[in-house]
Parts: C-alpha cells; sequence; structure tokens
C-alpha cells in the first residue's frame, strides 16, 4: 500500500529493499528508527607525518602508521548538517622503528586534563576514541595504549 500525505511524504508498507552493488546516499539527513543488523566502518590509512590531517568523511576508523612527531593533528570536513549531531572516530596508531609523538591541539580534552603518551615499542599499538557535539570544535577523547 503506498499513500502520500499533505507535506508530499509517500508511505509504503511492507517494503523490503536490496542494494546490490551502488551507494545509498542521504546527503547528511536522517535515517529515522533503522535497526542494523551487519554493518562495517570504511577504514583510512594516513601516514604520521609532520602535518596531519584526517578527513572524517573518508571514515572514522582511521589507522596512521606513525612516521614522524605529529606536531599539527587536525580532523577535518565533519558533517555541517543536521544542527545537532555527535560524531565519533577511532584512531589506530602504529608506532614505527623510531618512537614517534604527537602533540595534541588544546581543542582536544582528556580524563584528568592528561593527554596520551604513544606506546614507543616499533610496531606498538594505541588506540584513541574520539567523540564531538559540537561540530569537530572540541574532541573528547579516551584511550588504550601498548597493544602489539
Amino acid at each position: 500500500l503506498i499513500t502520500a500525505n499533505a507535506t508530499g511524504k509517500i508511505s509504503i508498507d511492507n517494503l523490503d529493499v536490496e542494494i546490490i552493488g551502488g551507494t545509498l546516499t542521504l546527503a547528511d539527513k536522517q535515517l529515522i528508527r533503522p535497526e542494523f543488523l551487519d554493518f562495517a566502518v570504511t577504514r583510512q590509512a594516513v601516514s604520521g607525518i609532520t602535518t596531519t590531517t584526517v578527513d572524517y568523511q573518508l571514515g572514522q576508523y582511521v589507522e596512521i602508521a606513525m612516521t614522524a612527531n605529529i606536531v599539527t593533528f587536525s580532523i577535518t570536513d565533519f558533517p555541517s548538517q543536521p544542527p545537532d549531531v555527535y560524531g565519533v572516530i577511532r584512531l589506530k596508531f602504529v608506532q614505527g622503528a623510531s618512537p614517534w609523538t604527537i602533540t595534541w591541539p588544546a581543542a582536544y580534552k582528556w580524563p584528568g586534563s592528561v593527554a596520551p603518551v604513544l606506546s614507543t615499542g616499533n610496531g606498538d599499538i594505541d588506540f584513541i576514541d574520539l567523540w564531538t557535539d559540537d561540530k569537530g570544535v572540541t574532541w573528547y577523547g579516551s584511550y588504550a595504549q601498548l597493544y602489539s
């Protein structure tokens, strides 16, 4: 049964949609009350260099291979719509042969105001989870470290 209301919204009862190949793009629009049975997050690979930029829209699981000290770190391209959005991103730092470091911007907040110091062993892995409720102006973080 297909019906339309006065605002132009269309209601369809008992509809199953299967997308085989291709993409469903909502362009920063809401998907209301979905139930996800299975999903995956796109992995984004980034080199940890002096100025490291992560593009939020390229994937919220970011593997950063450390090759230098990160002096300037930023997350860009956070969705501007809708107005009240919450965002989360997971960073996986993989330490190189040298013990590289990161300098966190002041807008990144940590438990007890203590920013994490990356593990120093070759191949060590640190996970840092960040979330924002003001479109990326302020990021709050937590971390788990020294996986090898």
